[in-house]
């Protein structure tokens, strides 16, 4: 008699985190991993705020809440504070780690803007960092007809004095705007001037993402808001928002 053995493999997935905002760099970094579900388990978004901030003016909390329901997602907020932020980092990164078992934060870094903060935030901690996106030129991995995109913020003083930086607040990060910018820098290459770079990379301009493949619940519906304006920021101040369904589909409607 011949006995026959069965094994079963069970692929074990990396357990990340994203560092979240909701604007387009995090959100394409999330999409990276997401769309490898084989290899990572996507344990929650995280966004680490500040402790003396009162609210993120050009990434709302309340909208990236929505958003974080539109994926399905486990959203954290982690609060850092003085007077060693890198520490208070280091700790929170320790959290992750403990409670959640996360061994790979994912953020959506291009460039070392900051001096490679992340990277040194997440040393001796068991965490890795992963950043998909680092070092793609723009803007070939920034227009994507299934994502849609507004512009929540602009510094005014990094554009040319002439040029309505505040009315791109509240518009659609297309491939228009992108032609304005554009336009706007070659002025300003005509008379040797810093460019605005064309992912905002530089603090010029911050975004927030309303629908993307991995809003798996629906889409984010901005039902109210207002462009302010303050000092050299112009901000989209969004009033009201809610989690809809897309045509042809039914989900629960959710206000925020």
């Amino acid at each position: 008699m011949t006995t026959t053995t069965t094994t079963t493999t069970t692929l074990t997935r990396t357990k990340c985190a994203i560092s979240f905002t909701g604007g387009k760099d995090s959100t394409l970094a999330l999409h990276d991993v997401w769309t490898q579900a084989d290899q990572y388990e996507v344990v929650a978004l995280v966004t680490f705020v500040p402790a003396n901030m009162k609210r993120f003016r050009a990434h709302p909390v309340h909208v990236v809440e929505v958003q974080a329901q539109a994926m399905g997602l486990n959203y954290l907020k982690m609060e850092v504070g003085g007077p060693d932020f890198l520490a208070s980092y280091r700790d929170n990164m320790l959290r992750l780690r403990r409670e959640w078992g996360v061994e790979i934060l994912v953020t959506g870094d291009i460039l070392p803007v900051c001096g490679d903060f992340m990277e040194r935030a997440v040393q001796d901690t068991g965490i890795s960092l992963h950043r998909p996106l680092w070092g793609l030129p723009r803007p070939s991995f920034l227009l994507k007809p299934e994502y849609t995109i507004l512009i929540s913020c602009v510094n005014t003083t990094k554009f040319s004095p002439g040029f309505p930086a505040s009315s791109l607040v509240g518009q659609p990060f297309n491939r228009a705007t992108l032609d304005r910018i554009r336009e706007h820098n070659d002025a300003r290459a005509a008379v040797a001037e810093a460019e605005v770079d064309l992912a905002g990379e530089f603090g010029e301009f911050h975004t927030m993402v309303v629908d993307a493949p991995a809003f798996r619940n629906g889409r984010v519906d901005v039902v109210a808001g207002k462009v302010v304006e303050e000092g050299e920021y112009a901000f989209f101040e969004f009033e009201e928002v809610r989690l809809v369904a897309r045509e042809g589909e039914s989900h629960d409607q959710n206000k925020a």
